[in-house]
């Protein structure tokens, strides 16, 4: 009952704060300026229609397996945060976000998740520490508040620590990041701005000017299998950076190179990751290679253009065999977000107006044809606002009788309009 009332204290003071600059605005500086406490945030809210979802039927008879149906939902994901950070002294600074959110008629499926995000179909309870909780939860309401940010940062002499609640991104690819072993974006989905936080302790130690390495301590759960430890060398040579990767991650052992630079002004990318699993007892793949490279560019009339290239070792040759990878450990840890092996991304985008941009963005499964299109159109209200206008339309047979025919056939069709505003 206290959480309940704290929590929704903390959303009428996001709520209720005068629109400001999306800049952090500062609440208190010493004179001396090594004592200090910002605050920024936002308010989001994500209206989405789903057309031909797929759900089980009804069996005729009992213990049949039931044939494949369709029908048509709505969801609302609304959520505010609350951004606090600030400096103790000059080597001590700290982060605090708490974000609350409510979702209406919750639809607890993957492929919705891949759109909105996981707290949008189901909630993902891979953490150590119990830092979220649940205001009200119905049929139709989904209301949960968390700390989704809670960290210290000591910048020693020799080195950067960061202990708590925060984001790791190992990943340069734009769609795909295979690299991205902690907490990773679905390809589609629509808000990218804030990864889920992660209970780490991470070491970052420059080796020069141009050099880092940086180690990752994560704990998902008190057991150890579900811990994970990571280590990612980097070196910048021109205007390339470079670097591998190598680590623990839950049953696996992953390493891999990456590189992320620009010629001639074409910014080129890729990662590699070679994994093994350890656990003998496990009926999935036991060793596979997962790979991205990409480029893009922008001319001087706004036009931008990106491509990528992704193979998924995970991925199944044959449809028949995409319900198992579905089934996967590694698809509900949101590890993997597909179920072929090759696929092409691409975005094409233009500003129309300085207060409207457009973008078509494509995904292609080479395996089985099937694709997925995706128009945007983004308008800018203010300096603190933007609305977000688009879809995400497959293209692809997602059942014959019981049979899987093509991945992207399996997704619905999806409307969405989303409101943002900052402070």
């Amino acid at each position: 009952m206290v959480s309940k009332y704290i929590a929704v204290g903390l959303l009428l003071l996001t709520v209720l704060v005068p629109p400001r600059s999306a800049a952090a605005f500062s609440l208190y500086k010493s004179s001396d300026g090594k004592w200090s406490v910002r605050a920024a945030g936002y308010v989001k809210t994500l209206a989405l229609g789903l057309v031909d979802r797929i759900v089980p039927g009804t069996p005729e008879t009992p213990g049949e397996i039931p044939l494949p149906e369709t029908e048509n939902t709505a969801q609302d994901f609304t959520r505010a945060r609350l951004m606090l950070d600030g400096d103790i002294g000059e080597y001590l600074t700290w982060t605090v976000h708490y974000e609350h959110y409510a979702l209406i008629n919750p639809v607890r499926e993957a492929t919705t998740g891949f759109f909105a995000g996981r707290r949008s179909s189901s909630r993902d309870d891979s953490s150590l520490l119990g830092l979220d909780w649940t205001v009200r939860e119905s049929g139709s309401l989904l209301w949960r508040n968390e700390l989704d940010r809670l960290n210290v940062r000591f910048a020693l002499p020799m080195a950067d620590v960061v202990i708590g609640r925060q984001a790791i991104s190992w990943g340069v690819g734009r769609f795909w990041t295979p690299s991205d072993l902690f907490v990773a974006f679905s390809p589609t989905e629509i808000d990218q701005e804030f990864k889920t936080g992660v209970d780490a302790a991470t070491i970052k130690i420059p080796l020069g000017a141009s050099a880092q390495i940086e180690t990752v301590y994560a704990a998902f759960d008190e057991d150890f299998r579900r811990q994970s430890v990571g280590v990612r060398g980097q070196r910048t040579i021109g205007n390339f950076d470079l670097g591998v990767m190598g680590g623990k991650f839950f049953h696996d052992f992953v390493t891999g190179p990456f590189f992320d630079g620009e010629i001639r002004g074409i910014g080129v990318r890729g990662e590699f990751t070679f994994t093994h699993n350890t656990d003998s007892d496990s009926a999935e793949r036991r060793t596979f290679f997962r790979g991205v490279t990409s480029v893009d560019y922008r001319f001087a009339n706004s036009l931008y253009l990106l491509g990528e290239y992704y193979y998924n070792g995970f991925g199944a040759e044959d449809p028949e065999d995409y319900t198992r990878r579905l089934a996967s450990e590694r698809f509900a840890r949101n590890e993997v977000f597909n179920v072929g092996l090759h696929y092409l991304g691409g975005t094409l985008g233009y500003e129309v107006h300085p207060l409207v941009n457009t973008s078509l963005t494509g995904l292609w499964n080479l395996t089985d044809q099937s694709a997925l299109i995706g128009p945007l159109v983004v308008v800018s209200l203010s300096d603190e606002a933007d609305l977000r206008a688009g879809a995400y339309l497959p293209i692809g047979t997602g059942f014959v009788g019981r049979q899987v025919q093509t991945e992207y056939g399996l997704y619905p069709q999806v409307y969405y309009l989303q409101l943002r505003l900052y402070f």
